[in-house]
């Protein structure tokens, strides 16, 4: 017959107290390495280094957190700073009892107010706030949001003062030089809230003031502010961490082309900003292009330029980009360089497909138009230029601001310069359409529109 002892919490206290630290981790915690099991009993301010074979009395909660994962090795630091004020204000708790806490955090939440309190940096004298101030750099501020990059750790513990960085300890190992060697600190405070974050990201370190990993996506779940995070896109190189980035890789005819969600980058109407790679390079096509769903992110890359061998999408700037498929070499490229500003006319009663497109620079200068049928017909580098408009059949008109336009054809390619209209009337016979045109020295020309074919002078005679 096995016989059973139940013992209460406060006996089995006493017992791993009495037992010898050997026979309470074979018995209790063998499945914890033996030196980390003494790095953690260690951690404990009541252990007692004349006494190697005892345990303390926070011991077995330290191997209880530790178990349950609410405990990192690299915090027994904070563990040890934590319990100390623990015992020294124990009277002051009102829950004394250790194992109602079941984190470091829940720990510190009590202990904090004392931690505080006996604060050595707190002091009234400015002209010491103001040198450690000067160990940090104020990158970012606004209503909302400050950005500060500690460069001693006397800023850093100032800046980070009421968190449990590593970064911010005063009172016991701090691990700032560790850290900022790699690369520099991001102390994040959100003056709405007087809540503070930490990122490093090339220690993929993103916590909140408990030290606690922020979940992704990081700038959802903190709230940042657009502009804020707009600083991290321009100045920091991995600013991408803290974005659950989105991206499809879509293919067509052996070519491969990377399609990535800027997150944090937002449009007037909630839309988001995509962003249009190379696949194989990661090199950037297209920037800041609109998308509302997954169907319209495949329609880029989809039947639009299967069909067209271009396709237009609308941009952040209330206009469009222009993409373009090359089928012989397999290759997905943005039309017209640098330039980016588009409008996309499509006012034709008669047939929807002669759309064109015109493209203007960010100066303003007229750049190129095109139906999305047919090659480049039309490239002026003139800021007389402001926009097109299709005529007739296939003509394109690029009207200009002095009064005069160009016509266009989107057959022949041919372009007529610097005309004017004489009565703004078509003319159109059983075979042909023409425009009565002048250009710019007076002359009267007879323009047969489906190919821009100049007729002789004796033919308006």
């Amino acid at each position: 017959m096995i016989k059973r002892i139940i013992l209460t919490e406060s006996q089995f206290n006493y017992l791993l107290e009495a037992a010898s630290l050997e026979d309470i981790h074979n018995k209790y915690y063998n499945n914890i390495d033996n030196d980390i099991f003494m790095q953690i009993i260690s951690a404990d301010p009541t252990y007692d280094v004349n006494k190697p074979q005892k345990m303390g009395k926070y011991g077995k909660w330290l191997l209880n957190i530790y178990k349950n994962g609410k405990l990192k090795l690299e915090d027994l630091y904070k563990a040890t700073e934590y319990l100390k004020y623990f015992v020294k204000y124990i009277n002051r708790i009102e829950n004394k009892d250790i194992n109602q806490y079941h984190s470091l955090g829940d720990l510190y939440n009590v202990v904090k107010v004392f931690m505080e309190s006996n604060d050595e940096m707190a002091t009234s004298n400015s002209d010491e706030i103001r040198r450690i101030k000067e160990g940090a750099d104020k990158v970012y501020e606004d209503s909302e949001w400050m950005i500060i990059i500690p460069r001693t750790q006397e800023a850093s513990c100032y800046y980070g003062k009421g968190t449990q960085w590593c970064t911010a300890a005063e009172k016991s190992y701090n691990y700032f030089d560790y850290y900022n060697d790699q690369g520099p600190l991001y102390i994040n405070i959100d003056k709405r809230t007087n809540e503070k974050y930490q990122f490093h990201f090339e220690s993929d370190s993103f916590m909140d003031e408990n030290d606690v990993a922020i979940e992704e996506p990081i700038i959802e779940n903190i709230d940042i502010p657009t502009k804020a995070y707009q600083w991290y896109v321009k100045n920091v190189e991995q600013y991408e961490k803290l974005s659950q980035v989105k991206e499809w890789v879509l293919q067509r005819e052996g070519a491969e082309l990377y399609l990535a969600n800027m997150v944090g980058e937002i449009g007037d109407e909630g839309e988001q900003y995509w962003k249009l790679c190379d696949n194989e390079t990661r090199e950037v096509i297209a920037d800041h292009l609109l998308f509302n769903n997954d169907y319209d992110a495949y329609q880029l890359y989809g039947s639009d330029l299967e069909d067209n061998g271009y396709c237009a999408i609308k941009n952040a700037y209330g206009a469009y980009t222009i993409i373009s498929y090359d089928y012989n070499n397999g290759i997905v490229s943005k039309v017209g360089d640098s330039y980016t500003y588009v409008d996309l006319i499509d006012d034709v009663d008669y047939d929807e497909n002669k759309s064109i497109v015109e493209l203007v620079r960010k100066d303003g200068v007229y750049s190129v138009v095109f139906s999305p049928y047919f090659n480049e017909i039309y490239r002026n580098e003139s800021s007389n230029v402001f926009n097109a408009e299709i005529i007739a059949s296939d003509i394109i008109k690029i009207n200009k601001r002095n009064g005069f336009f160009d016509l266009a054809s989107t057959y022949s390619e041919n372009v007529l310069y610097n005309l004017q209209e004489i009565d703004g009337e078509i003319e159109i016979d059983d075979y042909n359409e023409y425009l009565f045109v002048a250009d710019k020295d007076g002359n009267t020309l007879k323009i047969r529109i489906e190919d821009l074919e100049i007729m002789d002078d004796e033919d308006f005679e």
